[in-house]
């Protein structure tokens, strides 16, 4: 891995980025950031603009902390001696430029994108557990995380920044991974984090509505899906071996088969395809069904809850395919997987009643969870869900209705509120709750803490008391402080305490 300070000019030669103006020879870097929070000294500070603030604004602050230069689309008026350079595109020379100061680890790896709306972090799992089946060495930056040798790190965003994802690639190349698994988000294709990028494939879930604060339209969101297979798959063409699995049971999925000079790879559980699923029959940690591939017939157990895994799991063989993997590989891979942590996730603790964990925010994803559960439990269904602040609200009075349809008792909390007020959020939650109220009811707790406590000491025996939302997440996000916060050990905490069970009370 490059962190050796590296010229100006050699920099931009790497980066393969031709400046509107002429670039200093005596400029040394020792870094690049679009943060002037993480700049040091002798950095190259980047003036991106996202959607909150604009780089530019913060040149004279990037000046003061000692940057080395700062590469703007249009020339400031006042930098305080900063030399500023232009580009045509300060989002795309970001990624580029970190790409070439490690040393354009991309081109030393084989890069697989997952993306879609559900699904995409099983599924980014799966694929890297398929490929270490086949033999292979696999580093993989997830939503749950990075992990490179076994080794795992947090990680605030589904798709890590430009900064933060070259060094990781950097840091997988330099392991001696063969391949890297990269869970692919909207907000990366369209703030382009990927540039710099080069994928050998990419892998499509399902394209559902969501994001739309940013998106604006579910067209430009299915859009921004479009592109990554474009721009950073299919761009790579046949002299590469370029291929693409496409969910055939999907709008998009389908859209996609017209991209020229990269192979496709189809799957479906509900029409004919490369992979396909058939009888499928799904219980507690098991899913059983047949994968039809290359012609064969392959029984495939997995140890996950859940039918919609099954798209998941022909996705995931679909990249296994496309990678070279034997079938027996692959099948190995799928029935030794155990899954993600925070996806319908069964907590183990030694209450009478089931309490499941799960990372579902779409309505899409939290219909799909509540059916299963539904189907998994003899007695009440019980949930608990607060939707993210500073995301697309037209979600939280759908998800709401949804929560409604399916829940025998349900308590409305906050989740992620960020800038928000979480009573504001709840109110729209609820507004679609009482379209078609719980049997039973509904309670409206902000704290989440408390919430989750008031649905286990409303649980009997047999019951089922789901938890949305937080999955994997060990915060809260509130007004840009991230705040410890954990439901598992809420949970543990709760089984630690003698309940007393009453259906009178």
């Amino acid at each position: 891995m490059n962190s050796t300070p590296i010229s100006l000019s050699e920099l931009f030669r790497l980066a393969g980025i031709v400046p509107v103006d002429p670039v200093p020879d005596h400029i040394s870097v020792t870094g690049i950031t679009e943060s002037t929070a993480e700049l040091k000294a002798g950095m190259v500070f980047v003036a991106r603009e996202g959607t909150t603030f604009n780089g530019h604004d913060f040149l004279s602050i990037a000046a003061a902390k000692g940057a080395c230069a700062a590469i703007v689309n249009k020339k400031p008026s006042h930098t305080n001696g900063l030399i500023s350079i232009r580009v045509a595109d300060t989002a795309e020379a970001l990624g580029r430029l970190c790409a070439g100061f490690y040393g354009n680890p991309s081109h030393k790896l084989r890069l697989i994108g997952v993306t879609g709306t559900d699904g995409k972090s099983t599924t980014a799992h799966l694929v890297a557990h398929i490929l270490r089946s086949g033999g292979y060495q696999v580093a993989i930056t997830s939503t749950v995380g990075t992990e490179i040798s076994g080794k795992t790190y947090p990680m605030l965003n589904t798709t890590p920044p430009a900064p933060l994802l070259q060094q990781f690639l950097a840091e997988a190349a330099c392991a001696g991974n063969d391949y890297v698994v990269v869970e692919v988000s909207s907000h990366a294709v369209v703030q382009k984090r990927l540039a710099g990028c080069k994928f050998c494939g990419g892998v499509l879930t399902n394209v559902a509505a969501d994001h739309l604060e940013l998106h604006q339209s579910i067209r430009n969101y299915r859009e921004a899906k479009r592109r990554f297979f474009r721009e950073y798959v299919a761009a790579n063409g046949n002299s590469s071996g370029a291929w693409q699995v496409l969910n055939k049971d999907d709008l998009v999925g389908k859209s996609l088969t017209a991209i020229n000079n990269v192979r496709t790879i189809q799957y479906s559980v509900l029409n004919s395809a490369h992979l396909q699923a058939r009888r499928i029959v799904a219980g507690r940690n098991r899913i059983d069904f047949e994968m039809g591939i290359q012609g064969r017939v392959v029984p495939v157990r997995l140890t996950l809850t859940g039918r919609y895994n099954v798209w998941n799991a022909l996705a995931a063989a679909g990249a296994g395919i496309a990678c070279d993997v034997s079938l027996d590989s692959i099948r190995e891979g799928l029935e030794t997987f155990s899954g993600v942590k925070g996806r319908f996730e069964y907590i183990h603790c030694e209450l009478p009643f089931e309490v499941v964990i799960d990372y579902a925010h779409t309505p899409q994803a939290v219909s799909q969870v509540l059916r299963e559960s539904r189907q998994l439990t003899s007695g009440r269904l019980i949930t608990v869900f607060g939707s993210p602040g500073d995301r697309w609200p037209g979600k939280r009075s759908l998800i709401g209705k949804i929560i409604g349809e399916h829940a025998d008792f349900a308590v409305v909390t906050s989740d992620n509120p960020g800038f928000e007020d979480p009573a504001g959020i709840a109110k729209a939650v609820v507004r679609g709750l009482q379209i078609k109220p719980p049997p039973e009811g509904y309670e409206v707790e902000l704290d989440r803490a408390r919430a989750v406590d008031i649905a286990l000491s409303a649980a009997w025996p047999g019951d089922m008391v789901l938890l949305l939302g937080k999955g994997h997440e060990e915060f809260q996000m509130i007004k840009g402080i991230h705040y410890p916060f954990s439901e598992r050990e809420i949970v543990l905490r709760f089984s630690k305490v003698e309940p007393v069970f009453s259906k009178a009370g």
